[in-house]
């Protein structure tokens, strides 16, 4: 039977280099005539980053340095690409009006085409109710272009909070998001 791991393995010997409490970041070394060695963990990981043995001190402060660095740059790019993220989203939600009409293609082994009209918008959320629309023209077998009719309202208006809202989308199930529809005919087939 294999057993669990339930803490970080700090071979006997080794003490505490160097920490970052804010990232997780553990460094613990040990030195003898062989050389100087260390191990090094991140986040709430069990499993060591690395493990290995360096010629000098000076290496090894080198090496653990790089990679701290390269831990603290990576985590920085992730809060800076959120942030844009919700800037662009900030951007993209301010741009909406009333009366815009966004369109959701989805589906598998055919194509779904519905259309959406924004019908108030709130501080933090929009409210959306389906809307109808005609065939434009058949491009082939079970297979066409629509359009949507503006203020042909269908079934019950429903709410979309701002957090749904992306750089130029809107989540709309786990399958599924809808866009600004731009006007041009979208493409819709039906199961053959």
């Amino acid at each position: 039977m294999k057993r669990m791991i339930t803490s970080r393995w700090i071979p006997s010997g080794y003490t505490l280099f160097t920490e970052n409490k804010e990232l997780g970041i553990e460094v613990y070394s040990f030195q003898n005539e062989k050389g100087i060695y260390a191990i090094g963990y991140r986040g709430k990981s069990l499993k060591s980053s690395f493990h290995y043995r360096y010629v000098s001190i000076e290496r090894m402060t080198e090496a653990v340095k790089d990679w701290m660095a390269s831990i603290e740059k990576r985590e920085q790019d992730k809060i800076d690409a959120k942030a844009k993220d919700k800037a662009d989203a900030d951007t993209f939600f301010n741009a909406i009006k009333v009366g815009d009409i966004f369109v959701c293609s989805w589906g598998y082994d055919q194509t779904n085409v519905d259309f959406y009209q924004v019908i108030e918008k709130k501080e933090k959320s929009l409210v959306f109710q389906k809307i109808g629309y005609a065939s434009h023209k058949d491009t082939g077998f079970m297979q066409g272009e629509v359009t949507a009719e503006k203020d042909k309202f269908i079934g019950k208006p429903f709410i979309k909070m701002k957090s749904a809202i992306h750089y130029n989308y809107i989540s709309m199930t786990s399958y599924s998001s809808m866009s600004k529809w731009d006007g041009s005919p979208e493409y819709r087939s039906t199961y053959a």
